[in-house]
């Protein structure tokens, strides 16, 4: 995972985020499916997927600007989009994103 570490602005004055890696986690990547994929596609958001963590105190730490995930086995980049716990032993902690790019350009 990584999170915003200060803005810089370049010539046109935009605004561009400095990103720096935060937390290596394991997580396990689930595919939208089924009426939960096809509300997300009525939206525009087809390419959103849930990531399934072990839950561990830092996650509390995440929000929607400021973290993202970068999966290191496809170097592919995902913008966080919704965090929630699952309804167990409070064990697993599911994190909803969405592909924005990847880290070759």
């Amino acid at each position: 995972m990584q999170k915003v570490y200060g803005v810089t602005v370049d010539d046109d004055l935009n605004q561009i985020k400095n990103w720096v890696d935060w937390k290596e986690v394991t997580g396990q990547r689930l595919e939208l499916f089924g009426s939960e994929y096809y509300s997300a596609k009525a939206i525009g958001e087809e390419k959103t997927v849930k990531w399934k963590i072990k839950y561990v105190s830092f996650v509390d730490e995440i929000d929607t600007n400021d973290y993202r995930i970068v999966n290191t086995r496809t170097d592919e980049i995902f913008d966080i989009k919704d965090t929630d716990y699952l309804q167990d032993d409070g064990q697993w902690f599911i994190i909803k994103a969405e592909k924005s790019g990847d880290l070759s350009g």
